[in-house]
């Protein structure tokens, strides 16, 4: 999957960000944590705009399958948080995955 997103540094000196992008798996997966899935890192001048693309790889999303004995992604809805720290989330969206999938590993 891929996220695509701007920033802008909106200060009066160049700066340095650190997007990250963090996933919360639906109920069914019984995990209740927040993931960090992705993150990147730059600098950019004052008053600069950047967009960023992260691909987020489906392992980051899956979980073990111990009755099928294999990863795999789980029914539901998914949560994906973009911020510049896990206390700082800034946008949120989410996904359904109506089937399972199995995850490459």
């Amino acid at each position: 999957m891929r996220i695509r997103f701007t920033v802008t540094n909106s200060g009066p000196v160049t700066g340095t960000d650190v997007p990250q992008i963090y996933a919360t798996l639906p109920d069914t997966s019984q995990e209740r944590a927040r993931r960090l899935v992705q993150w990147s890192r730059l600098s950019l001048a004052a008053g600069q705009s950047r967009t960023v693309e992260l691909v987020v790889d489906d392992k980051h999303l899956s979980i073990w399958d111990t009755a099928a004995k294999q990863w795999s992604r789980p029914i539901g809805e998914y949560g994906l948080h973009l911020g510049a720290s896990a206390a700082d989330l800034r946008l949120t969206t989410t996904l359904y995955l109506d089937r399972p999938q199995p995850a490459a590993r």
